[in-house]
């Protein structure tokens, strides 16, 4: 048998660091159970959005009130996104996996292998 022993980080060494993956996958189940749309089975789920860069998935969860939008940059090098006109009402950061990726003015900048998602005020 192949054992993976060794290139997994016990529970007991992730548990204290913020940024292990232990933490990133509780932060988000966390964000799931707090906005409805990520958790939504029932049709329409999901929507495109984002643009044409071939790099970025981007998508929209719709809800009736907090419809959540979510981008992707699944390229090695950082990504500048410009929001659409249906976009640009999502103006609060829910979540981020690199801090200091920034939303501004309508413009998102995307680390490398960055997500982020955005919810929109009421």
């Amino acid at each position: 048998k192949h054992s993976r022993r060794g290139t997994v980080r016990a529970v007991s060494l992730q548990a204290p660091d913020p940024d292990s993956l232990l933490n990133h996958y509780k932060k988000l189940i966390a964000l799931r159970k707090e906005y409805p749309a990520l958790a939504q089975i029932q049709h329409p789920n999901l929507e495109p959005a984002g643009g044409k860069d071939r790099e970025v998935v981007a998508y929209l969860r719709p809800h009736p009130t907090h419809p959540v939008l979510v981008f992707h940059n699944v390229s090695g090098k950082a990504k500048s996104i410009s929001l659409g006109r249906k976009e640009i009402v999502f103006t609060e950061v829910l979540f981020q996996t690199n801090p200091t990726d920034q939303l501004q003015d309508g413009k998102l900048m995307l680390s490398a292998f960055g997500s982020m998602v955005l919810g929109r005020k009421l």
